[in-house]
């Protein structure tokens, strides 16, 4: 009984999580250039083509991450101060997307293009690892959650997420070879970030419940 005085409400969680994340989306859009040139305005903006593939693939992968992280908490009834310090931890990789991003849009065209596209991914992969982390603590925490229904859909849930966590190592592999490619897996991961929620699926104690 004394354990429960350790849990701490999940509002408070949700609120500040999509308060980063909110700002997190606004950041990126800052990052792209105006051109303050006005005579040959439209060859400026196509200039800046990169910085909107950046943009692109950051915003899909917010996006589909707090998509994400709501399904996760949805099946929470309160959180502990360590579910509360991780999720920290998790927000510190996705608040570092604005800097990753504009980092590669900046660079995409010269001879740093490969580290710069590679810190990118390496932080979309740890944001991506430390969500699904954060549901494996909820699916050993029993307390978390209403019941065992609730807990078998947070394990379907950590379940689904290890393709985004496969798919990104690839890709930050696949950047030591060529990063235009590794940018292609970013936007195909980051897309299907948000997509994959769609896609029913059944856990073992309920139907409707997708791991996303």
């Amino acid at each position: 009984m004394a354990r429960n005085y350790m849990l701490l409400p999940k509002h408070r969680l949700e609120a500040f999580s999509d308060a980063v994340l909110a700002i997190v989306i606004t950041l990126l859009v800052l990052e792209i250039r105006v051109p303050a040139e006005s005579a040959g305005l439209g060859h400026a903006l196509l200039a800046e083509w990169r910085a909107y593939l950046a943009y692109l693939v950051s915003f899909a992968f917010v996006g589909g991450w707090w998509i994400a992280h709501n399904n996760l908490t949805r099946f929470v009834r309160s959180g502990t101060g360590a579910f509360f310090r991780f999720n920290l931890l998790a927000l510190l990789f996705v608040s570092f997307i604005p800097f990753t991003a504009s980092l590669m849009g900046a660079h995409g065209g010269d001879e740093g293009s490969r580290v710069a596209t590679m810190v990118f991914g390496v932080d979309l992969l740890l944001a991506s690892l430390t969500l699904s982390l954060l549901g494996r603590y909820v699916a050993n925490n029993k307390e978390m959650v209403e019941d065992e229904a609730a807990r078998a859909d947070v394990r379907a849930f950590v379940r689904g997420r290890w393709w985004a966590i496969g798919l990104l190592v690839v890709a930050v592999a696949v950047d030591a070879v060529s990063s235009q490619t590794a940018v292609v897996l970013y936007l195909a991961c980051a897309i299907l970030f948000i997509f994959e929620p769609l896609i029913p699926r059944r856990s073992n104690a309920s139907a409707g419940c997708g791991p996303g």
